[in-house]
């Protein structure tokens, strides 16, 4: 996978929690080339995206240590990394739901891309969306990777979903297909995989069930949509993710020529990290 593409180990950052960002001992530790933050959603009119915490409910209180989303996003750059945005999250609201008009929503998004200069842009819905609002959110993102096509530049489109017992729920299998149909590229699907007291036992068996719905969502086949999917564990504690289980997820991955692998949560011992960021020969 090229490099305007995300690839490897992909370094989830909230931009408005993170006090301390320093990406050189991050891509120093991990290897990470791409950044992932989190998370915009809805302004007030509806029609526009910001910045909010991830972790915390509206109202909640910011550490950002006096950077601004520019600074942060311009200080990572000149180290060579890459970045992109994720939309809505556990506090957030994607403006696909809340902006009546097509032609505002597109620019919203437009706007996002343009004023942090990003080429990957994510979207992570939490509520069930309607079909109004798939099409919606489909049909902008279509006109921006048309016009991204145009310009010869490279537009990266993942949405990221929670990984269940049974797989994808029916609602999220709706959203991927209805967005195929709306004429907008998937590049990838971001699975949150939730470890618990099991770690990763029985996680094969459901991450298979997620490739048969995102293959008939997306209308590939499943040697394909393996390439098409990312894989993401969400800790609790700092210590939930061992290396063996870090090495067992790293070789998944480079397995099945997977694009990346993250992390969300607390994060694990150095060793951990280091391991995740591995590729095997």
């Amino acid at each position: 996978m090229d490099d305007e593409h995300p690839s490897g180990f992909m370094a989830f950052v909230n931009m408005t929690d993170t006090a301390r960002f320093r990406p050189v001992d991050t891509m120093r530790l991990t290897r990470a080339t791409w950044f992932l933050f989190g998370h915009l959603t809805s302004t007030t009119d509806g029609c526009g995206l910001t910045w909010r915490s991830t972790s915390r409910p509206p109202g909640g209180k910011n550490t950002t240590g006096g950077e601004t989303p520019t600074i942060r996003l311009n200080r990572l750059r000149t180290t060579g990394a890459r970045a992109g945005a994720s939309i809505g999250g556990p506090h957030g609201t994607d403006p696909a739901t809340t902006c009546e008009t097509q032609s505002r929503l597109t620019a919203a998004y437009r706007n996002t891309l343009s004023r942090w200069n990003l080429t990957h842009l994510d979207f992570e819905p939490t509520a069930i969306p309607s079909p109004t609002t798939t099409r919606k959110r489909a049909r902008a993102v279509a006109t921006l990777q048309k016009e991204f096509r145009a310009q010869q530049r490279p537009l990266w489109v993942s949405f990221t979903l929670p990984l269940t017992s049974s797989g994808l729920t029916p609602s999220h299998r709706a959203t991927l297909k209805a967005t195929r149909e709306a004429g907008a590229r998937i590049d990838a699907v971001n699975l949150l995989i939730p470890l618990k007291s099991t770690g990763l036992q029985g996680t094969g068996h459901t991450i298979q069930r997620a490739v048969t719905h995102i293959s008939t969502a997306l209308a590939l086949d499943e040697t394909t949509t393996r390439h098409h999917l990312a894989l993401t564990p969400v800790l609790t504690h700092s210590r939930d993710l061992t290396k063996s289980q870090a090495q067992t997820l790293a070789s998944y991955t480079h397995r099945h020529h997977q694009p990346w692998l993250s992390l969300r949560g607390p994060t694990p011992p150095p060793t951990v990290l280091q391991t995740l960021s591995d590729q095997p020969d």
